[in-house]
């Protein structure tokens, strides 16, 4: 174990820096027979600030940095379960899967139906009826002149106003088709994992997240950023058991899953993925590496009274912080709520509009 510090320049130099540390660096320490992999497997804190006087004499404006990482509990949540993912080989719930049997049966037969009706409208040459079997043309003698009404009126569903029939099959694209070809391909790899025998006993998340920020304190500017990645890793001892992998032994999870609009409410908590977390990662046996790393920079400004000593005065700051812990157990991060530019995406607002529309109509 090495504990350290370094440091230069004053407050009337043109720059600061200091740096402390404590732990095992494997950037500049020699390995285990030479091999610095090992040292990356030892905890390690660092921290380094660097500040810069663009303009200004005396005094730097302020100490440290006052713009703040953005990332949140849900990140750590989603994090872990990225782990679970990379672990397992595939996202393939078979718990999930059985209980939407007959929604997926349901789907795949109306789809079917529609498609063997809109194909004996063609083979009658009747291309408006087609249309109308499959719900993409709202037919109208007035609006359509030539064209002949469908035929069997009684065999084709009657279209609705437009808008909903549109959220009607947007959303049956977004949480029918989307989610069984998902299932479809994630069974895959899961065959093809276990068909395929034992694979590689190390596994590895990450995941950043970027903050820019503005803000007034007194009478200084502050703009900056702050980027703050986070990674696990994890070095297998008992690989995880079938059942356990194809979530047979999660029935809180896929309870969840299955309660109607629990997707809406995993816009904005993570609650499906911390459900799964609580239920793998107690039960994983191995050593885990988790890093941090978190840079922010800040640019401060000077704009208060002009005949101030400090009038024009600019600092740049720059605050690194690098965190390496090793554990054999890995907490469970409790969800919280996300950020509203990731809880309120363009495709979650297209969901919410379509749902709206059914919901009041």
């Amino acid at each position: 174990m090495t504990t350290g510090s370094r440091s230069s320049g004053g407050p009337n130099t043109p720059s600061q820096y200091s740096k402390t540390w404590n732990g095992v660096d494997g950037k500049y320490l020699p390995g285990h027979n030479g091999d610095n992999r090992y040292l990356n497997q030892h905890n390690y804190t660092m921290n380094e600030q660097v500040s810069t006087r663009k303009k200004g004499t005396g005094a730097y404006i302020g100490s440290g940095t006052t713009i703040v990482s953005g990332w949140t509990a849900a990140d750590s949540v989603l994090l872990q379960n990225e782990l679970i993912s990379h672990i397992k080989g595939h996202d393939f719930n078979l718990g999930v899967a059985l209980g939407e049997g007959k929604m997926t049966v349901r789907l795949v037969q109306s789809t079917l139906s529609r498609l063997g009706k809109a194909y004996i409208q063609v083979r009658k040459g009747n291309l408006s009826g087609a249309a109308f079997t499959l719900g993409i043309k709202n037919y109208s003698r007035k609006a359509v002149r030539g064209i002949k009404p469908p035929r069997n009126r009684g065999n084709v569903p009657k279209l609705k106003p437009r808008s909903e029939q549109i959220a009607k099959k947007w959303l049956e694209l977004q949480y029918g088709w989307v989610p069984l070809m998902n299932d479809v391909f994630e069974a895959a790899k899961a065959y093809e994992k276990h068909a395929n025998g034992p694979r590689k006993t190390k596994f590895q998340a990450r995941r950043t997240r970027l903050t820019k920020n503005s803000l007034i304190v007194s009478d200084q500017k502050h703009t900056g950023t702050a980027r703050e990645s986070r990674s696990v890793s994890y070095i297998m001892v008992e690989s995880m058991s079938v059942p356990r992998e194809l979530g047979l032994l999660d029935p809180v999870s896929v309870a969840w899953e299955l309660m109607p609009l629990s997707f809406v409410v995993d816009w904005f908590i993570p609650i499906g993925s911390y459900l799964e977390n609580l239920n793998q990662i107690p039960r994983l046996s191995g050593n885990f590496i988790s890093n941090m790393s978190r840079e922010i920079t800040t640019h401060k400004k000077f704009i208060g009274n002009p005949a101030h000593v400090l009038s024009g005065a600019e600092t740049t700051t720059r605050v690194l912080d690098v965190t390496r812990s090793v554990t054999s157990t890995l907490p469970v991060q409790r969800p919280g709520f996300k950020p509203l530019s990731d809880a309120l995406s363009p495709k979650h607002v297209w969901n919410a509009i379509a749902l709206a529309r059914l919901a009041f109509r």
